[in-house]
């Protein structure tokens, strides 16, 4: 057969496949919203997260213990009531005692420490966040090995490095990193909805502190509140991998002997004071207009959190396909990004709607936000929608149960913010059985009961409009 006649028969055959193709892509595309509505959602396998709990009778510490078998692995972490929240008079204490952790015992160098931990082949870290502060430990499940590894981090807790240079080195850092962050404006934007929310509440403590209150950072108010904070009896130990229950109790006990001896702190509480200013400007001669609207929304555990988590995606979490992007952004062209989110805490976090735009546009933008989040409380939510919010959220179930570190995550949060065992269960399920309706509900619930509080950091002062207050009350 000619070459020529060969080639036309190969073009033919691939001119059907792309035809072919092209059919099955045009009937996926425009597939009907009944199909995708009728799929079954994958609620994940929480049983990936069955775990034995028990307290220390010398503490009364809480030990959340998972066996997994699959890697010669093993994760701990030490959650304390020790974040930023602790901190008093806007000193960055719980950040500063964190970063000095992480340098290890005092009778090694910072250095040797390091090394001594690279050469096991562990991994130790300390953090600190707004409700809690975190040490990490990752060690292989060799018992020479896990045994140095755990010695190691004994000397540590015993007698930790608070050297008076370290100390210093660590004020110039902070100063530094303030410095830098007062010339941000998104950092600017935060630190002001953090201040003017949590007015005279433990939240308002800004973790960094301010360039005065660094200076007050010593090695006796470092020590103050290693002990105070860094104690047995406040402080839940959660274990994750290649391990039996005996193994675990061993080690917990051993860590939890070696911190200093002390009371449980209180939780955070609810004691909220709503701001009585609603509109706060600060002037920046920059590029784009940042503005955020604020509500107090629920604690972690409450309720309502996951009717409110599936609006606040259905809203502005499901990115380019949220309902403020479709309209604010999309359809109008007055937003360069918009979005809403939850922070549910230890007390009540916050319901955010931020959007970044030109000065010229802001206010038109503002205003037809307000004017969307009306139409969302009116039930203008489409079961499409709907379907693709619960799929997402479900979804990030599986990813935070799919490694060690993450179950050891989930565990961690379990313990510290006191959740059921079946929590994550109840969760994914909840989710799957909500109706649009029950979202609606638990938004004017939230949404009704307080106005909410604007934050411009740009060139204009913008205003809410007030037939958007939502004032209005469930019939």
């Amino acid at each position: 057969m000619p070459k020529s006649k060969i080639f036309n028969s190969i073009n033919r055959i691939i001119a059907c496949i792309l035809v072919i193709s092209s059919f099955y892509f045009v009937t996926s595309c425009t597939q009907s919203p009944l199909t995708q509505k009728q799929l079954p959602i994958s609620v994940p396998n929480t049983a990936l997260l069955s775990y034995n709990k028990w307290t220390n009778p010398d503490y009364q510490s809480d030990i959340l213990f998972k066996q997994n078998n699959k890697l010669p692995m093993i994760d701990i972490r030490l959650t304390f009531q020790a974040g930023a929240s602790k901190n008093k008079h806007q000193i960055p204490l719980a950040l500063s005692v964190s970063n000095l952790l992480n340098l290890g015992a005092k009778e090694f160098s910072a250095q040797q420490f390091s090394f001594k931990m690279e050469s096991l082949g562990s991994i130790y870290s300390v953090s600190s966040y707004r409700d809690m502060a975190i040490i990490d430990i990752r060690s292989l499940s060799d018992p020479k090995i896990l045994e140095d590894t755990i010695e190691l981090v004994k000397k540590t807790l015993i007698n930790p490095a608070f050297r008076h240079s370290d100390i210093q080195l660590q004020k110039k850092q902070l100063q530094t990193s303030i410095t830098h962050e007062n010339q941000n404006s998104k950092s600017q934007h935060r630190k002001q909805i953090q201040s003017v929310m949590y007015k005279h509440h433990p939240y308002s403590m800004l973790t960094k502190g301010n360039l005065e209150s660094i200076k007050k950072i010593n090695k006796a108010n470092i020590q103050s509140f290693y002990n105070q904070f860094y104690n047995s009896s406040n402080v839940q130990v959660s274990i994750v991998g290649n391990l039996n229950r005996k193994k675990a109790e061993n080690i917990s006990n051993q860590l939890l002997d070696a911190l200093p001896k002390g009371k449980k702190q209180p939780s955070v509480t609810n004691a909220f004071i709503e701001p009585k200013k609603s509109n706060h400007f600060i002037y920046k001669n920059q590029e784009q207009t940042l503005v955020t609207l604020a509500y107090r929304s629920v604690e972690r555990g409450h309720n309502d959190y996951p009717a409110l988590a599936l609006g606040a995606s259905l809203l502005g979490g499901q990115g380019l396909s949220s309902m403020l992007n479709n309209i604010v952004r999309e359809e109008h062209g007055l937003v360069y990004s918009i979005s809403s989110h939850h922070n549910p805490m230890q007390a009540s976090g916050l319901f955010t709607i931020s959007f970044a735009s030109k000065h010229n546009s802001a206010q038109q933008a503002l205003d037809l936000t307000q004017q969307t989040i009306m139409k969302f409380l009116d039930g203008n939510i489409d079961e499409v929608s709907l379907y693709n919010s619960k799929q997402q959220l479900i979804s990030n179930i599986y990813q935070n149960l799919n490694t060690n570190k993450a179950q050891l995550g989930q565990l961690a949060v379990h313990s510290y913010y006191n959740l059921p065992t079946n929590y994550l269960k109840n969760y994914a399920q909840n989710i799957e059985r909500l109706t649009k309706e029950d979202v609606i509900k638990a938004y004017h619930t939230l949404l009704t009961k307080q106005k909410p509080t604007l934050f411009i950091l740009g060139k204009k002062a913008l205003t809410l409009s007030k037939t958007a207050q939502m004032a209005t009350k469930i019939e």
